[in-house]
């Protein structure tokens, strides 16, 4: 008898190699700028270890601490027994830095989103949510029961007339947005979505994971950047990006912060935050104010990498944040593109279809303050080169 689950599993698998949609884990040696990539020294442009903070001594004697006072992992749900001080001391943290009441822990960006968005909202409520917002908004507005409308990427005058259209029909509105698009790297306005919210009294939740330690004045997050603190009802940051820990948290005001904690089923049903990673975080926090050279740096370089790609006409935008797209086209060609990287030493991971649209692949390069001025020539000058000759 014929196993239909490895005949599905190998025809599924042909499908995607065919289509250039097959993924492969890479096996990385670091998580650092210079690192080994299947066994190969490259310079990585993969990661969002935006300020270098992963790999500082900082975070990496906090985490030793921790894992010699507290034990390696928290053993237990938060609501059972697994709420250590440094939780505590780790959700006041965040809750002040992003100039909230309360916040609360989650093991991951995803599971933040997931169980604030499927908590929030339900049958009888409305999501109103951005085209390219992120897998875990997505799925959390899809678990939530909520009907759900979706507006094209940043177009304003679209939210505002969804809003218009549906704000009298259902129970609650939830506007949702990252604040920057994990993919592209392009800023929401997020000044108008607060604005056209308040208009017509829609709840506001932003995902801020990928601002969060890079953008503002001292880092804080996007709602910094446009000075607009406080604004969103409720807002998503998380630690396993620019502040090179792990976990992600919710932030809001006290009562909200308290339902989540018995009611998202992610934040209940879940071992707690591991104590090294909690500290490595909460480490990171204080990191922001005190090495600020960091955040600097990486906008000297994302500036830098911009100018270059601007110039050569391969990008026809500068960015604004680390992360740069490089557009290729059909996913055959940018795979081969990021073969041809790999080749001289230099890791770029390629989004492919469904991240992105069919026929639309990028090399999405990631910026850290750890990049030399010789690390990005060297990424650029290949692009240059095999952008010309690959089809």
């Amino acid at each position: 008898m014929k196993n239909p689950l490895r005949r599905f599993a190998r025809e599924s698998i042909k499908r995607l190699a065919a289509a250039g949609l097959l993924r492969d884990l890479c096996e990385f040696g670091s998580t650092g700028v210079k690192t080994t990539v299947n066994g190969k020294r490259c310079i990585s442009f993969g990661t969002n270890n935006y300020l270098g903070l992963a790999n500082s001594t900082l975070l990496k004697r906090a985490a030793s601490r921790a894992a010699q006072r507290y034990g390696s992992g928290s053993a237990s749900s938060r609501l059972v027994a697994g709420t250590l001080d440094i939780h505590t001391k780790l959700e006041r943290a965040a809750a002040d830095l992003k100039r909230r009441e309360s916040a609360c822990l989650f093991p991951c960006g995803y599971m933040a989103n997931v169980g604030a968005i499927s908590s929030l909202v339900t049958e009888g409520d409305a999501i109103v949510s951005d085209q390219s917002n992120h897998a875990s908004i997505i799925d959390g507005c899809r678990l939530s029961g909520a009907k759900i409308f979706v507006y094209p990427h940043c177009e304003m005058d679209f939210l505002e007339r969804t809003l218009k259209r549906v704000r009298h029909r259902f129970r609650k509105v939830l506007v949702v947005t990252e604040s920057v698009f994990s993919v592209d790297g392009d800023i929401a306005p997020l000044d108008v979505i607060v604005n056209l919210a308040r208009k017509y009294e829609a709840i506001t939740m932003l995902d801020d994971a990928h601002a969060t330690g890079v953008l503002g004045a001292h880092g804080r997050g996007a709602e910094e950047l446009f000075n607009i603190e406080g604004q969103f009802d409720i807002v998503m940051g998380a630690f396993g990006k620019a502040l090179g820990s792990q976990g992600g948290f919710v932030a809001a005001e006290q009562s909200v912060v308290k339902y989540l904690t018995n009611s998202a089923r992610t934040f209940i049903y879940t071992t707690a935050l591991a104590p090294p990673a909690t500290a490595a975080a909460l480490t990171a926090i204080k990191a922001l104010e005190k090495e600020p050279q960091r955040r600097i740096q990486l906008f000297v370089n994302v500036q830098r990498l911009g100018t270059l790609l601007l110039d050569r006409g391969l990008s026809d935008k500068s960015p604004c944040t680390p992360i740069v797209p490089v557009p290729v086209g059909r996913e055959t060609r940018a795979l081969k593109l990021q073969k041809r990287l790999l080749e001289e030493g230099i890791f770029v991971p390629v989004m492919r279809y469904p991240t992105v649209p069919e026929g639309k692949a990028m090399l999405r390069v990631s910026l850290s303050c750890l990049h030399s001025f010789a690390n990005i020539e060297k990424l650029f000058y290949a692009l240059d080169r095999h952008l010309r000759f690959i089809h």
